[in-house]
């Protein structure tokens, strides 16, 4: 072992990238295999999930294995034919309590658990419509149901319409009730709406009014998930993809740039990252939608439709239709790329470390146009390795790295 001088004025770095499509690190959840998954909410310790069956399981283990806890709705049998509509749990999670929305065509309710998920009880049974999603705005708790959006003010025992400007489709206009609310999401003071086939809507009333909000969202306005990041609101649309607005939905742009399949499901954001589930596999941008790129492709959730995604103890976990929940650890994103909206790098740069010469330490900071397996080494003038400072996938963007003489003692 040869000690190294604290003064180094002279160094050889090499980058090496190599660009991946995938090599993402799932693992399926034990005990939910060939279940749909519609919801995954964390409470305390626990972790909570929702199907396509009406029932509720529960993992102490960050997910790694789960346990039948409880029913809290049952199928909706058709009296005149053998049509059977399966209730679709969702789940959403406060400070203290959890809640369970489920239904079939023509009766609904809303189950509590104030113990992490371990009991349940009914607290409400008077909607006539399944529930699709559950927002907490200012103490009020708004869900989301096939007939419009109704309002709590005490956590959800009594529940009233909040349906005024919600218009009405042609279908909807049949059966005499608001559009179908898939998504809810907040952005200041104001309420956001994501509906089947009338597009998003806005509220800046806690839901007294709404108001449309459609320019450039494109031709199916059937939004799935909407998702917010700063001042910037992001709208799925199943078959369409992904689209972005800066000024509270008065104007869209769509944000599909590498993003393989438009056919989405579920939209959500962490941090500033945005996680996008489709009907094959699930994708991540972490510069406002600008570059998606597939983390399932090569594995067995790329084969599987997405229908629920959370992020919860450090894990994206990823409800499939029929494949049970699989989680990807969040330490596979590379937590050094820049998350704002400036241009990405068009080709690979290694810039000159700075300071230069440098004692202990310099910072040597680099370039990738794409997704890479990157591995970064300094070289001493004699041609010996003395560190790899980087050996990781890298998704696009621009990264730096710290080599300090003093810490490395060993040439390798």
């Amino acid at each position: 072992m040869t000690k190294k001088s604290l003064f180094i004025h002279s160094l050889i770095v090499f980058l090496i990238a190599v660009p991946l499509e995938s090599r993402a690190q799932w693992s399926q959840g034990h005990g939910l295999e060939n279940r749909s998954i519609s919801s995954v909410v964390s409470s305390g310790k626990n972790l909570i999930a929702g199907d396509w069956d009406g029932y509720v399981y529960l993992s102490t283990d960050s997910g790694a294995t789960w346990t039948f806890r409880d029913v809290v709705a049952i199928p909706w049998v058709c009296p005149n034919c053998s049509l059977i509509k399966l209730p679709i749990v969702t789940l959403f999670a406060n400070d203290s309590e959890v809640f369970a929305g489920a239904g079939g065509i023509d009766s609904a309710s809303v189950h509590i658990s104030t113990d992490n998920g371990l009991t349940w009880a009914i607290r409400d049974s008077a909607f006539t419509q399944s529930i699709n999603c559950f927002i907490m705005d200012r103490g009020i708790l708004f869900a989301g149901i096939n007939g419009g959006v109704y309002s709590s003010s005490d956590n959800g025992t009594s529940w009233s319409a909040s349906n005024n400007g919600l218009t009405l489709s042609n279908y909807d206009s049949i059966y005499h009730h608001p559009p179908q609310v898939n998504c809810l999401a907040i952005s200041g003071t104001n309420l956001f709406a994501g509906t089947s086939f009338e597009g998003a809507f806005i509220s800046n009333n806690s839901g007294v009014s709404w108001i449309s909000i459609d320019s450039g969202l494109g031709s199916r306005l059937w939004i799935v998930g909407l998702a917010t990041i700063g001042s910037n609101i992001f709208a799925a649309d199943f078959g369409d993809g992904v689209f972005c607005s800066s000024n509270n939905g008065a104007n869209w742009s769509a944000v599909n740039n590498d993003l393989t399949n438009q056919m989405v499901n579920v939209l959500i954001a962490h941090d500033s990252s945005l996680y996008l589930g489709t009907n094959i596999g699930v994708f991540l941008s972490t510069n406002g939608g600008k570059i998606w790129t597939d983390i399932s492709k090569g594995t067995e959730v790329d084969s599987s439709a997405i229908i629920s995604l959370a992020v919860c103890y450090g894990y994206l976990f990823a409800g499939t239709n029929g494949n049970g929940v699989w989680r990807y650890p969040l330490s596979q994103n590379n937590t050094f790329v820049k998350n704002d909206l400036s241009p990405l790098p068009s080709k690979f740069v290694l810039k000159q470390n700075y300071p230069n010469p440098f004692n202990p330490a310099t910072i040597i900071s680099y370039q990738i146009p794409s997704n890479s397996l990157v591995k970064l080494e300094v070289y001493d003038m004699l041609g010996r390795k003395i560190e790899t400072l980087v050996n990781e996938n890298q998704h696009a963007g621009a990264y730096s790295a710290t080599f300090n003489a003093v810490t490395n003692q060993s040439i390798k």
